[in-house]
């Protein structure tokens, strides 16, 4: 759902070349731009050394523009070797992009940048996913956001630690985030009906939750007393809506697949703003390590 591509820099011989394709880049879309590497917002500017001021004034702010879209994997880049060389290498060896586009390429996913269109097979876009209600198709169809974003709303009226079914969503969710190394910026929170006593709750949690904890991850229980209906995973990046829920299907009689799909932003940013103090706001809250 979320798709990882590769741009050359020398892919870029205009503005309008910057203009056409970086736009096709966006969480909303479900395609994210590989900062690969770190500089390379500047070697695409270095493409236009010698262009007029006015035309290095609108690739710089072009680029500014899709900023939101670069997605930095801490990817090994060996300045040495040509950039679709280390592309072809970092996809091998590393983790795989959905394509990578460059003029200098010949390669099973590669995408000369004069092929590039929608239509292409290697880039369409996807704004949603259905998915095997399964913990880890479910998290892996969202993997690439959970990877990058600070704060991350898993919203679900049902949600239930203390049941296999949504505890199995919750421990992989945790198990992914507990590869990053900027854990400590990370705030994992859970929002719910308030349908679980207090009591139980935590010792729910405490059972079948907290061994899977890192030190490091912030982890938030919300219980609301307001209707909760609609499942969504929300970040500051990106969010989504599940059409049944995080839970996994637990035997033939519950559905077996969900319907994931992308939010617009103006969408995300309502969701978002009514969680936005939800210390002040829920009904009752956890947060680990339990206080006395």
């Amino acid at each position: 759902m979320f798709d990882e591509y590769a741009i050359d820099p020398a892919s870029f011989e205009s503005w309008q070349d910057v203009r056409y394709i970086v736009e096709k880049f966006s969480w909303e879309q479900g395609r994210l731009l590989s900062r690969f590497p770190k500089a390379w917002p500047k070697l695409v500017i270095e493409q236009f050394k010698n262009a007029r001021p006015l035309e290095k004034a609108r690739v710089t702010e072009t680029l500014a523009q899709v900023r939101t879209a670069l997605l930095s994997r801490n990817r090994s880049f060996d300045p040495n070797r040509p950039w679709a060389s280390n592309a072809i290498r970092s996809h091998e060896q590393e983790s795989p992009f959905q394509a990578i586009i460059s003029p200098e390429i010949e390669y099973e996913i590669g995408i000369k940048p004069e092929d590039l269109s929608d239509t292409h097979d290697l880039f369409r876009s996807s704004t949603g996913a259905i998915v095997r209600r399964d913990a880890d198709e479910i998290i892996g169809a969202l993997k690439l956001a959970i990877l990058v974003s600070r704060k991350i709303l898993v919203i679900d009226p049902h949600f239930n630690p203390g049941i296999r079914r949504f505890n199995n969503t919750a421990i992989r969710l945790i198990e992914e985030l507990a590869q990053r190394s900027d854990l400590e910026c990370v705030d994992l929170q859970f929002h719910f009906s308030d349908t679980i006593p207090l009591e139980t709750l935590k010792r729910d949690i405490e059972r079948r939750l907290v061994r899977h904890i890192p030190n490091d991850l912030s982890v938030s229980f919300f219980q609301w007393d307001k209707p909760l209906h609609n499942r969504y995973i929300l970040t500051e990046k990106v969010g989504v809506l599940l059409g049944t829920g995080i839970d996994e299907a637990s035997g033939v009689t519950y559905t077996q697949e969900d319907d994931i799909r992308i939010l617009d932003r103006d969408t995300l940013d309502h969701w978002s703003e009514s969680f936005k103090s939800p210390e002040k706001e829920a009904l009752r809250s956890l947060s680990w390590p339990f206080g006395p």
